[in-house]
């Protein structure tokens, strides 16, 4: 199975138009916050759907939280 964007090249960071929010000069802003393009081909026979994880390195998070069912972050959570 092959994944593809034609919204950012292959081992390249997401351009910021597709982020919550980016540095602006010295501030923090938010961004456009949109969706990428996603495209995928060669779907081995019988897949019924797909999940996509997209983990952030550069965002402090608790392993715990990502991809559970139910998870609530506090309010208090570093970000």
């Amino acid at each position: 199975m092959k994944l593809h964007s034609d919204s950012f090249a292959h081992g390249q960071p997401i351009p910021s138009a597709f982020a919550v929010g980016r540095k602006d000069g010295a501030a923090d802003t938010f961004s456009d916050n949109r969706n990428p393009h996603f495209a995928w081909s060669d779907v081995p026979g019988g897949t019924l759907s797909f999940a996509l994880l997209c983990i952030d390195p550069d965002v402090p998070t608790v392993a715990a939280m990502v991809g559970k069912p139910g998870i609530e972050i506090p309010v208090d959570h570093v970000r």
